[in-house]
C-alpha cells in the first residue's frame, strides 16, 4: 500500500534564478550593464516564481543574490561610466587635434623649405621676383602661392595636398629674426591646437601661437 501512495514531487532549483546569479557575478566582473540588467529581471521573475510555487521551484537565495549584485553593477555603470567619459571623450579630442597638427606641421614644413629655396634662388639671381614674402613685396598669400609655382619649387598640386589655403602665412624677410613665424595655420575653433613653423624651418604643435620656451617666436603681419 506504501508504495502506491503519491510521493510530493521534490522543488527544482529555478533556472531563472541560476541565470540571475551567473548573470550578475558576470556584471560585476566585466559585463556591467550588459548582464546586471538580465540578472535583475530573471532575479525579480525567479523570486517571483519561487513565492507562488514554494513547492515546485527552490533558489531564492540564488535569486536574491543575483538581484543584488545586478543593481550594484547598474549603479556602478550609472556613476562609473558617465565619469570614464568625462575623461576619455576630451582626451580623444586632444589627441585628434594634436595629430591634426602635428600633420599641419609636416605640411607647413615643405611649404617653409620651398619658400627658402625661393629665397636663395633670389640671392643668386638677384631677381627680386622670389624670397621671403617681405623680400619680394608680396601684398597676398596668393603671390605666394604664384612665386612657389612659378619658380618650379611647388606644383598647384602640392599646394592642394599641403593644404597651403589652412595656413597664415607671415610677411617675412631674411632680415628677421630666426624665430619669426613664418608659417602658422589657422585654428579650428578657439584654443584648439595650431602649427607653426619658424623662419629657421623648424615646427611645433601648440596650444596657442606661441610654444613653451625661454624665447618666444616673433609675431610679424600675417599676409591677406
Amino acid at each position: 500500500m506504501d508504495s502506491l501512495i503519491k510521493q510530493p514531487e521534490q522543488a527544482q532549483k529555478s533556472g531563472l534564478a541560476i541565470t540571475s546569479l551567473v548573470c550578475g557575478i558576470a556584471s560585476i566582473c566585466c559585463l556591467g550593464l550588459l548582464a546586471g540588467i538580465p540578472a535583475v529581471i530573471c532575479g525579480h521573475i525567479a523570486q517571483s516564481k519561487i513565492k507562488t510555487s514554494p513547492t515546485l521551484f527552490k533558489g531564492g537565495g540564488m535569486a536574491l543574490t543575483g538581484l543584488i549584485m545586478g543593481y550594484v553593477s547598474i549603479a556602478l555603470s550609472l556613476v562609473v561610466l558617465p565619469i570614464l567619459a568625462a575623461i576619455a571623450i576630451p582626451a580623444v579630442v586632444n589627441a585628434k587635434e594634436h595629430a591634426i597638427a602635428i600633420q599641419q606641421v609636416l605640411n607647413a614644413q615643405q611649404i617653409c623649405h620651398a619658400i627658402a629655396q625661393s629665397s636663395e634662388r633670389a640671392d643668386s639671381e638677384s631677381a627680386g621676383k622670389s624670397g621671403f614674402p617681405a623680400d619680394m613685396g608680396a601684398q597676398s598669400a596668393n603671390q605666394v602661392a604664384a612665386m612657389l609655382v612659378e619658380g618650379g619649387f611647388l606644383s598647384a598640386g602640392d599646394l592642394k595636398r599641403l593644404h597651403f589655403d589652412q595656413f597664415l602665412i607671415g610677411n617675412v624677410s631674411k632680415k628677421d629674426p630666426a624665430d619669426t613665424i613664418l608659417l602658422r595655420s589657422k585654428p579650428a575653433k578657439p584654443y584648439s591646437m595650431v602649427a607653426i613653423v619658424l623662419r629657421d624651418g623648424s615646427g611645433q604643435a601648440v596650444k596657442s601661437n606661441r610654444p613653451v620656451g625661454n624665447v618666444p617666436p616673433r609675431d610679424p603681419q600675417f599676409l591677406p
